[in-house]
């Protein structure tokens, strides 16, 4: 191991076991745990920041959380200046707690509101035993003035300062024991345009001036650019992508990467008409992802078998009948009880048989999905799911994409290992967006 990497996650869960429903009790059926992270893997050299992005709930908060020991991990290992963070003795504790620290969100909801801020400040300090009061004292006025307060504020407290005030109280108390790493957990995003840009130029002047190095969560991008050397984008517990902060934002590997680059508002006139496709359908439950690519239920760009020849469109749609199917969603009965005219009707509403697209397929593909029907009807549900499987399943259903460890810029996609790339671009819809992807991916 490099010894310049001060953190280093590998294969990190953390799975939170839900409580059961009143169907789980009277079936005595375990529930599903929420998979918050689910086998993410990286690393932190000493003084970079490493921005960590990704949509609300997709694991930012609690990733950052494990690598603290503030909560534990399900499975896999967080190694802090080369020593698993779970070997460690009280005494290798404590000096990991001092050498570690974090700046919430909120920073009110995180500061005593019956401490003044100087007590706030020094609290730490006294955990840890450092200093003679005098000591702490000169210390606590000297990081009140470092943040941008004055001395005399330190018997106040947290309601009389106004928010930026508050968020540099809470960065003042985790510098106190002069620790090594700092996480940052989405540290600016309740403050105002004109406090963040402060507390941002002051975040990375205390890194030169202290070398701290970071791990910033946030969802804002505009933010992450400013301040992070490398990036890390995170979907639903897993990394899908990872890289140098401008590889990131100008060459993505990752179509949710390039989706949420393409959500951010643009300042040039130029670009003020622009087309944005929005991501489609929610973020699955983290309770049930999808299996294989996280991704797959809203990418853009789903790998069908090489040996068939179908549109993108009509693929999603086979995926999607072969999951309302699965979910129980789509039974016998939809189909017993409807006839042509309704099973049209259906088909717009998403309740019945897409008899649309029966039609609109050919040879094979066609024969598939009229053997399935037929079995559905049959009530034989699980023959029905075989049948479209076995013609139908993609390798972005099957087998969960790796990210290649010793690339500086890498993406888990099958879309970066997919050989027969003439046979894709065949099928699916041209655009501007998925021809950029595809020539990066090229």
């Amino acid at each position: 191991m490099s010894e310049d990497v001060l953190v280093r996650v590998e294969n990190l869960e953390k799975y939170y076991e839900g409580s059961k429903t009143l169907t789980d009790r009277l079936f005595r059926r375990t529930s599903s745990p929420v998979k918050a992270v689910d086998g993410i893997h990286f690393q932190i050299t000493a003084g970079e920041t490493l921005g960590l992005v990704g949509e609300s709930g997709c694991g930012k908060s609690t990733t950052g959380e494990t690598i603290l020991a503030l909560r534990d991990p399900t499975g896999g290992s967080v190694t802090f200046d080369g020593t698993a963070i779970t070997e460690f003795s009280d005494s290798e504790a404590k000096t990991f707690r001092q050498r570690t620290g974090m700046v919430f969100q909120d920073p009110l909801s995180s500061l005593n509101p019956r401490m003044t801020a100087g007590r706030i400040i020094r609290e730490p300090l006294i955990v840890h035993n450092i200093g003679t009061e005098e000591e702490r004292r000169e210390r606590v006025d000297g990081l009140l003035d470092r943040v941008g307060l004055s001395p005399d504020q330190r018997d106040r407290y947290p309601h009389e300062f106004s928010g930026g005030q508050q968020q540099r109280i809470a960065i003042a108390r985790a510098l106190a024991v002069e620790p090594d790493f700092l996480v940052l957990d989405e540290p600016v995003s309740a403050l105002d345009v004109s406090v963040q840009a402060q507390i941002l130029n002051l975040l990375a002047d205390l890194q030169a001036d202290f070398g701290l190095t970071y791990l910033f969560i946030a969802h804002d991008l505009s933010v992450v650019r400013h301040v992070s050397d490398r990036v890390a984008v995170m979907y639903l517990g897993n990394i899908a992508e990872i890289g140098p902060v401008e590889d990131i934002f100008e060459r993505p590997q990752h179509p949710y990467t390039e989706a949420l680059l393409e959500s951010v508002p643009r300042a040039r006139l130029s670009e003020s008409g622009r087309d944005i496709t929005p991501l489609k359908d929610d973020v699955p439950s983290p309770r049930h992802p999808p299996s294989g690519c996280r991704f797959r239920t809203r990418c853009p760009v789903v790998i069908p078998p090489s040996d068939i020849e179908i549109s993108q469109a009509a693929y999603r749609e086979v995926m999607n009948l072969r999951e309302r199917i699965e979910d129980g969603r789509l039974t016998a009965v939809d189909i017993d009880q409807t006839d042509t005219a309704s099973e049209e009707a259906a088909t717009r509403s998403h309740s019945g048989w897409p008899t649309e697209l029966t039609r609109s397929l050919h040879g094979s593909n066609a024969e598939t999905l009229t053997t399935a029907r037929a079995e559905l009807r049959d009530g034989n549900r699980e023959a029905a799911i075989e049948t479209l499987r076995d013609r139908f399943e993609s390798v972005c259903e099957r087998r969960r994409p790796a990210r290649p460890d010793d690339a500086a810029h890498a993406a888990a996609c099958h879309l970066r290992n997919w050989a027969p790339l003439w046979h894709l671009m065949n099928y699916i819809p041209c655009s501007t967006q998925t021809s950029r992807r595809l020539y990066w991916i090229m």
